[in-house]
This record gives structure tokens, C-alpha cells and sequence, in this order.
């Protein structure tokens, strides 16, 4: 606890330390009376976190920010009007960031597998008004489908694997979430939905084409007549 209290303070300074041990103080009592959320100012924006979670909300209370290579890197590089790919959006700590250097002729989709941080993160959209998220429940992977992810008791370290030394922190039972690849992501940011035709000779002869998983793709069409009808196309003249 002291070296942790030292490394505070040389890095942060008296009134830094001071502050990260006043917000330990005062969310530890939330918890003991049972508040479960509390406001905190982060940059220029107002986030709800929570008091138990081990992960980013604790170091948001205790510091009003994290990661601040990062933050500086996107101040230099976001521009107005942009189009964005939040992938593991958590509570919306980047995407409120990032709502608010783009504007509103720019658009967040905010990508995040779990419920509990996408509760939240639609908490704070509308605490700060952000009308340029889209927010989308999944997790980005290999393929678009389902896959099971290890909830973990720091809001921010939820995972596919239980390697390295995440264990400690991971429920034993995973959890089903939906995945989708990053291109499939890239189609619904733009508004873009996305298609599968089989082509029964796609692999040569005397081979079994392949048919994609239920859910891989918007739409599965057996020809593109299947698919015209599917999309609601007007028959040809």
C-alpha cells in the first residue's frame, strides 16, 4: 500500500494523491451503503462508473483519466466528420472522446460484447447527449457468429481466453456473445448490409462448396435470383 501511495505521489503529485485517496474514501463508503453508480468528470465529459468494479471505473475515480499517450494521439489524429470504429467500447471512456472531436456530421460505432458495460456505455451517451454513436452489441472477431467470452471482475479485461494472468480475475463459465468480423463491422458503420450466394462449384469438381454458419451474413441466397427476391428487387423486363 505505501509503495502504491509513493509511486501516486511522485507521479501525480501531493494534490493528485490526495485526490485518488479522497475518491477511494468516498466510493468505498458508496459501496457500503449500496450505490451502485456514481458521476465523475473526465476531460470535458461526465461518465458514470461504477463502485465495484476493479478495472477502468476505479482508476477513472481515482484519477479522472487513463491511458493519456493515447488520448493525446487521438487529439492529434480525429479530425471532424470522421467515421469511427470503437471496438471494445466498455463503458464509452474513447468513444465520448472521440463524439466529441468528430461532431455531429461524424459517426461512432461503438462495439462492445458485454450487456453490463453496454448499459452503461447507453448511460452515458445520453448523460453527454452524444447523438453520433451507434452502439453495437458484439465482440470482433474471426468470424461472424457466436462465441464465448470469460466475464472478468475488471470491467475492461472481459476475454475470449483464460491465458497469461487474466484466470485470477475470470468467472470459470463463459458467456455466448455475438461476433462479427471486422469487415462485416466496417459494412454496419456504413450503413451497409452484407450478403452470401452459394456457389455450388466454387471448390471444383466433385467437391462440397462451402455454406456459412446462420448469422455470418445478413443474407443467405441459394443464386442471385434467391437473392434479388430476398433484397425485394422488381423482377427484370
Amino acid at each position: 500500500m505505501i509503495n502504491k501511495l509513493l509511486m501516486v505521489y511522485r507521479y501525480l503529485g501531493l494534490f493528485g494523491l490526495i485526490t485518488a485517496v479522497y475518491f477511494a474514501v468516498v466510493t468505498a463508503v458508496a459501496r457500503a451503503i449500496g450505490v451502485k453508480t456514481m458521476k465523475r468528470r473526465v476531460f470535458n465529459y461526465r461518465l458514470y462508473l461504477d463502485t465495484s468494479d476493479r478495472g477502468l471505473s476505479r482508476t477513472l475515480f481515482l484519477f479522472g483519466k487513463r491511458e493519456i499517450d493515447h488520448y493525446k494521439m487521438m487529439q492529434g489524429i480525429l479530425e471532424p466528420g470522421m467515421q469511427i470504429l470503437d471496438i471494445g467500447a466498455n463503458i464509452g471512456y474513447y468513444a465520448l472522446m472521440e463524439s466529441l472531436v468528430i461532431g455531429p456530421n461524424g459517426q461512432v460505432t461503438a462495439i462492445e460484447p458485454m450487456l453490463p458495460n453496454i448499459e452503461m456505455l447507453k448511460r452515458n451517451i445520453e448523460l453527454n447527449s452524444a447523438t453520433n454513436i451507434d452502439v453495437v452489441h458484439g465482440a470482433v472477431s474471426a468470424s461472424t457468429g457466436t462465441g464465448q467470452m470469460y466475464m472478468s471482475s475488471h470491467s475492461n479485461l472481459h476475454q475470449f481466453h483464460r491465458d497469461g494472468t487474466a484466470p485470477a480475475h475470470l468467472e470459470s463459465t463463459p458467456v455466448d456473445v455475438p461476433t462479427m468480423t471486422l469487415r462485416d463491422a466496417a459494412a454496419r458503420a456504413a450503413g451497409l448490409r452484407t450478403g452470401f450466394v452459394y456457389r455450388p462449384a466454387e471448390q471444383g469438381p466433385g467437391r462440397t462448396a462451402r455454406r456459412p454458419p446462420d448469422g455470418e451474413f445478413d443474407v443467405h441466397a441459394e443464386d442471385f435470383l434467391d437473392l434479388a427476391d430476398q433484397l425485394g428487387c422488381p423482377p427484370g423486363g
